[in-house]
């Protein structure tokens, strides 16, 4: 990591996480809009959506992102910080200790679009730069949801094609969802 270096935050749920996510990080680093991708679980969902324990995301996350090698990292910052996961909150915390970073707040055109409802969106706005990644049929990335993905896996049916392996038999091992 050089002093300049350009981290993209990737945050969310990852309930679980799955091959879209994975497509957001191949193309933000494939097209060099960033050098680095910061993989950010949520502590505490900040609407209250159930999820699994935060340690079985965190380490689902790592077996997802563990084929960018040094390229995507997984933190456990908002576990750091405790309680509900705002991303204002994290982006100041992340910005005050990497002070010689630029960060880019990496979404989803779905999500970019509810962000109007989080927690001082006016201020998320003017602390950090925004890559908005389109959704849909002219996607660079595939159509996944984690909704639909637990649905499917509750539904007992195959799930393969939406997730990592690794991620997978990491989710029956343990049976989850």
């Amino acid at each position: 990591m050089t002093p300049t270096s350009k981290i993209g935050i990737l945050g969310g749920s990852f309930n679980p996480p799955h091959l879209g996510h994975v497509g957001i990080c191949r193309y933000v680093l494939e097209q060099k809009k960033v050098d680095e991708v910061w993989v950010i679980p949520c502590f505490e969902h900040p609407f209250d959506k159930p999820l699994v324990s935060f340690d079985h995301r965190f380490k689902m996350c790592e077996l997802t992102f563990k084929e960018f090698d040094d390229k995507a990292v997984v933190k456990d910052v908002e576990k750091q910080l405790g309680g509900k996961s705002f991303t204002l909150r994290t982006v100041q915390f992340l910005k005050k200790e990497n002070p010689k970073l630029e960060f880019f707040l990496i979404l989803g055109e779905d999500a970019a679009k509810e962000a109007k409802t989080w927690h001082q969106y006016d201020k998320l706005k003017k602390a950090v730069s925004w890559l908005i990644i389109p959704r849909g049929p002219e996607s660079p990335v595939p159509d996944v949801s984690a909704t639909d993905i637990r649905k499917i896996l509750q539904e007992g049916k195959n799930v393969g094609k939406y997730l990592p392996q690794l991620v997978y038999q990491y989710i029956v091992q343990n049976r989850l969802y």
